[in-house]
């Protein structure tokens, strides 16, 4: 084969776990539940504002619990 391909198993890939946290508390989904994002290579990460949004929305969670 001349191209990569990626394999896993969703069982075991935190990865894809932490993934679907941050894209399930995403904005932005149109009509039929799809969130356009740019194309990734295997084993890229998300983009860093989706994560950058995920964590703030995280620590304003986990202080909103404190108080």
């Amino acid at each position: 084969c001349s191209f990569p391909i990626e394999f896993y198993s969703l069982e075991f890939d935190t990865n894809y776990l932490y993934e679907e946290r941050v894209l399930r508390l995403m904005r932005g989904y149109d009509e039929y539940n799809t969130l356009l994002l740019p194309p990734r290579q295997v084993n890229d990460k998300l983009p860093y504002e989706l994560i950058d949004y995920y964590q703030e929305q995280y620590t304003k969670l986990a202080e909103e619990e404190k108080a």
